[in-house]
């Protein structure tokens, strides 16, 4: 077989064809979300997540996961924190498809969240973790196409590892071949994204989430705020007169 033939048989060589094929998604629940992806976030693949951690990016991805549950495990791996059981169940997820993974070092990471994305039986396997290499990357995407099966890549600061692992020191400049690149920022009442790169898209400019129909009950106003706001406002009615 020719050689470049067989390159493209491996899926290690992009063409600008592939980039047309439609891309199956999945509703995300948040209205300007799937609008502007054109329905809703990938249903394969490998999305990236640029957040600081704490702001509410993982709960973007709730209504996603309690769609994949259905299609096998979810998987997290290396968290930040403690997984809320309680809160999962309040969100119709079962415990039974959750599977958590701790390791004490980046390389059994990056090689568990292979052998999840490689197995079969995983829907989506949620990391925690350092940039990855581009090899690393077309692994994992070669896996989530191969068994339909997604990642979601919560990136973070970069951590000491093994020179094996990381291809340069300027990776987290490399363009991947991922799915979906995404940038988060926190807001009052939810969070502002901005799509960085997209298979079969282009980049978006940043828009907003509103979190308020989904997680209503993150915003209740401050009863205390609101009683001393009218209390300084009849002080001054009362000055007045």
């Amino acid at each position: 077989m020719d050689p470049l033939e067989q390159l493209k048989n491996q899926n290690l060589i992009w063409q600008g064809l592939q980039s047309q094929r439609k891309i199956s998604r999945i509703a995300s629940q948040y209205p300007e979300l799937d609008e502007k992806l054109q329905g809703g976030l990938p249903e394969q693949g490998v999305i990236q997540i640029d957040s600081v951690t704490g702001i509410g990016e993982l709960r973007l991805f709730i209504p996603y996961l309690k769609h994949k549950q259905n299609l096998g495990l979810i998987v997290f791996v290396n968290p930040p924190n403690a997984l809320n059981a309680e809160f999962f169940v309040q969100q119709n997820i079962d415990l039974q498809n959750i599977l958590i993974v701790k390791h004490k070092d980046v390389k059994s990471d990056l090689w568990c969240v292979e052998q999840c994305l490689k197995s079969g039986c995983c829907a989506t396997v949620c990391y925690w973790g350092s940039n990855i290499s581009q090899a690393q990357a077309r692994r994992y995407m070669l896996a989530t196409e191969s068994q339909n099966t997604s990642l979601l890549l919560f990136a973070q600061e970069m951590r000491s590892v093994d020179l094996a692992i990381i291809d340069s020191p300027q990776i987290s400049t490399i363009s991947l071949p991922i799915t979906l690149k995404i940038n988060l920022t926190p807001s009052k009442s939810g969070l502002w994204l901005q799509v960085i790169k997209q298979k079969g898209g282009q980049a978006l400019t940043k828009f907003h989430i509103d979190y308020l129909n989904v997680w209503a009950d993150l915003y209740i106003p401050n009863t205390n705020q609101t009683l001393i706001a009218e209390k300084v406002a009849l002080q001054q009615r009362q000055q007045l007169h």
